[in-house]
């Protein structure tokens, strides 16, 4: 089952101004997925320093695939995710992924 998530970008007023002026996370064009089926698809999202997002869905609708791809615990097939300005995983030690 695939599925689009509509661009998105979370704000807060108060949110910190980042250090690198850009978003917190960052996903563009992004399609992924598991032994060749997608669970995103050409995925566009932008999260605010400071923001609070939450994420909801059908069972197979990609959250968790999402989830790993900020976490940097899966590639993307095509298009670029970002996390604090690096590419995903690079800043592993700065962010968490807890699964429930």
């Amino acid at each position: 089952m695939s599925s689009s998530v509509p661009s998105a970008t979370a704000t807060r007023s108060d949110a910190p101004v980042s250090a690198l002026g850009g978003p917190a996370v960052s996903l563009h064009d992004v399609t992924a997925g598991y032994d060749g089926q997608p669970a995103l698809e050409d995925v566009d999202l932008e999260i605010a320093p400071g923001s609070l997002l939450a994420i909801f869905g059908p069972n197979g609708g990609g959250k968790t695939t999402m989830l790993k791809l900020i976490a940097g615990m899966l590639r993307a097939w095509s298009g670029t995710v970002e996390v604090l300005g690096a590419p995903a995983g690079e800043a592993a030690r700065r962010i968490a992924y807890v699964p429930q």
